[in-house]
């Protein structure tokens, strides 16, 4: 009888320790699930929060523009990587785009601005879309603050940014979508320059491999500062320099020429009036292949006291101190 309730109590106690297993394994698996659902879930919402982000807003990327028009205040800017000059004559342009708008001449553009604008393009990205909206007004779109459009060989875009929408961030739309969202201010930053910030303010930077010669009438000065390279001279390997017929050292003269072409303008004029120009600086560029020169001329002409308007082909868009331009005969005279 005994041994009979000791294998009743084994058993009993197996049975036990057998059913507990089970539960807790059933209980695990009905727990997985929900666990999982719950990961897979917040995972997903992660996941279209980003999607959303990072929607952009325009289709066309950096490589594909061809021109960029920006209206960000009271004029209009216009860029676009094609110049009406030799190809010697803007050499030393690093953007290969120029401002078209709003100056009268044709001018270079800087290189990190450009690229900020270019590759900006993927910064342009709705942070909320609000949905189709009938009411342009309520959002600062019906008269915008800024319009950015981004031509390319297969057609324009153009995003018209509004009133600001807290946290930074500012309505928008497509000109051709009615639907409104916002985009984060940091990512307009580099089209809210103004054109004096993306224009390269050198009166005049020609590159020394294609310089021949540069005359400077001040007065009843004259400097004529001359290269003769080894294209023009079978005889020599490298290039000669002088300053009114007297040689000069390459690497002085390099130095020199540093000062000549960093010389840049301070202003913008919209009022210049041409007359008889205190100054003329008259570069001689030549073309290797084609063995043909071409003149640039630069006149200034006095504005007030401290300022010559810079003309190039007889208009006028920018200021340069006098005091910069006596600073750089002097350094010449030096020489």
């Amino acid at each position: 009888m005994r041994r009979l309730n000791m294998k009743t109590i084994s058993l009993f106690l197996i049975m036990i320790l057998v059913i507990g297993t089970l539960l807790a394994i059933f209980s695990n698996k009905e727990e997985q699930p929900v666990e999982q659902a719950s990961q897979e879930s917040e995972e997903k919402g992660e996941q279209t929060q980003d999607k959303q982000q990072a929607q952009p807003v325009l289709s066309l990327k950096a490589d594909q523009v061809r021109r960029m028009t920006l209206q960000n205040g009271k004029k209009m800017i216009e860029l676009v990587p094609d110049s009406p000059y030799s190809e010697e004559e803007v050499r030393t342009n690093l953007s290969g785009w120029y401002i078209h708008q709003p100056y009268q001449n044709v001018y270079s553009v800087k290189y990190n601005p450009l690229v900020d604008m270019l590759y900006g393009i993927e910064e342009l990205a709705w942070e909320e879309i609000i949905g189709e909206e009938a009411n342009l007004e309520k959002y600062g779109l019906k008269k915008p603050d800024m319009k950015l459009t981004f031509e390319s060989e297969e057609g324009e875009e153009t995003i018209l940014i509004g009133d600001q929408a807290g946290d930074d961030k500012r309505y928008a739309k497509v000109s051709d979508s009615e639907q409104i969202g916002t985009i984060a201010d940091r990512a307009l930053l580099p089209y809210e320059l103004q054109a004096f910030d993306l224009v390269e303010k050198f009166v005049k930077i020609i590159a020394i491999d294609v310089l021949a010669q540069l005359q400077i009438h001040v007065g009843d000065e004259e400097f004529l500062i001359k290269i003769d390279h080894p294209i023009e001279q079978e005889d020599q390997d490298s290039p000669l320099f002088f300053i009114n017929d007297q040689a000069v050292e390459e690497d002085i003269f390099r130095n020199l020429y540093k000062d000549i072409a960093g010389l840049s303008v301070d202003d913008t004029v919209n009022d210049a009036t041409y007359h008889n120009p205190e100054a003329t600086m008259i570069y001689t560029i030549f073309n290797q292949e084609q063995k043909k020169k071409k003149e640039v001329k630069v006149e200034l002409v006095s504005y007030d006291k401290q300022n010559f308007a810079v003309f190039l082909n007889g208009k006028a868009d920018f200021l340069l101190k006098k005091s910069d331009f006596e600073n750089m005969l002097k350094k010449i005279k030096q020489v």
